[in-house]
């Protein structure tokens, strides 16, 4: 097994000064009218208008991207709110393992939120995009990248027993093909260890962002279905339900600051660099906002009201966060 793991490249949200200042320069980047030599050949004077062209359409498409996105981001923030404190209420004694793009709002918002009141590494974002294990990955190379990224992370089944608090891993939810293929993963590589499934697994938990439906004794959840039975106890699920405009936002069409970290990047070192396109961004963008918004005294404020309202602000540890966010 590779020693050095390449980790997937993010933006240090932290940086906001200098974030902000490159986003504002993409934008206001000046491209002149085509002051292109007549010294040149038809040909290339040709070429060299169409080049400027297709900056100025990029440019433009960038800008419209971002007007949009902010008003989408701003449109969503009572829901996020709402989301953040559902989850930190149910995971109140776990560290909380956030799963591929699909949440990264949701872990930039309550990293902001947490970030003077929660233990760093508390709040963790898992860069991994995977729903095929075992037939997809068991058998290439990528199978030990896989494993060497969840040992830099000490979510490996060691690590995961040596952990002071259960591990929770959050994703959105449709079919929990995610959740699976996490499941089958650990549990192989338990067994491979010569490790015993059921204590490990005692160690984790899941909560599912899902989209909220009429409730109905015939609702089967994702937890329930057929494969799930003996492989995992649906005691260590929870779920939080969100709208589906919401959910559609953050699961399909959100702009995100990263590439997808698929098997094909795995230990790959291209995947620590960042890469800089429209999407990504206007997803830095999106990153930035959430971040900056959780930062506030008025969003820790209204974060806060709203926690105390959950019916785990019975526990301790609940009532300890409310307290740490209203310092």
């Amino acid at each position: 097994m590779n020693q050095e793991f390449f980790h997937p490249f993010r933006w240090n949200l932290k940086e906001k000064r200098a974030l902000k200042a490159m986003l504002e320069h993409t934008v206001s980047k000046n491209i002149p009218d085509a002051k292109i030599p007549r010294s040149l050949n038809q040909k290339a004077f040709e070429k060299a208008q169409k080049l400027v062209r297709q900056e100025r359409e990029q440019l433009k498409l960038l800008i419209n991207h971002l007007e949009h996105t902010q008003k989408l981001n701003r449109k969503f923030q009572a829901q996020m709110l709402m989301c953040c404190a559902r989850i930190l209420a149910l995971g109140a004694d776990w560290d909380l393992i956030f799963l591929g793009r699909s949440p990264e709002s949701i872990f930039d918002f309550l990293s902001g939120i947490c970030m003077e009141s929660l233990d760093k590494d508390r709040l963790s974002l898992l860069q991994l995009s995977m729903r095929m294990y075992p037939a997809e990955i068991k058998n290439r190379r990528s199978h030990k990248e896989l494993k060497s990224y969840f040992i830099a992370t000490k979510l490996d089944p060691r690590s995961i027993l040596e952990r002071k608090r259960p591990v929770a891993f959050i994703d959105l939810v449709y079919s929990g093909a995610t959740f699976y293929s996490i499941i089958l993963f650990l549990k192989d590589w338990t067994e491979e260890l010569g490790l015993d499934w059921i204590v490990v697994r005692k160690k984790i938990r899941f909560i599912g962002i899902v989209e909220q439906k009429k409730t109905s004794p015939k609702t089967v959840r994702w937890q329930q279905q057929s494969r799930f039975k003996g492989l995992f106890p649906t005691s260590q699920v929870k779920n939080v339900s969100i709208q589906w405009n919401f959910w559609d936002f953050l699961g399909n069409n959100q702009h995100k600051s990263t590439e997808s970290f698929t098997d094909e990047l795995w230990g790959n070192e291209n995947a620590s660099s960042p890469t800089r396109n429209i999407s990504t961004l206007v997803g830095l963008q999106s990153a930035l906002f959430w971040f900056e918004q959780g930062c506030t005294k008025e969003k820790r404020h209204e974060f806060s009201n709203l926690l105390v309202k959950q019916s785990e602000m019975k526990n301790e540890s609940v009532r300890a966060i409310v307290i740490s966010i209203r310092k």
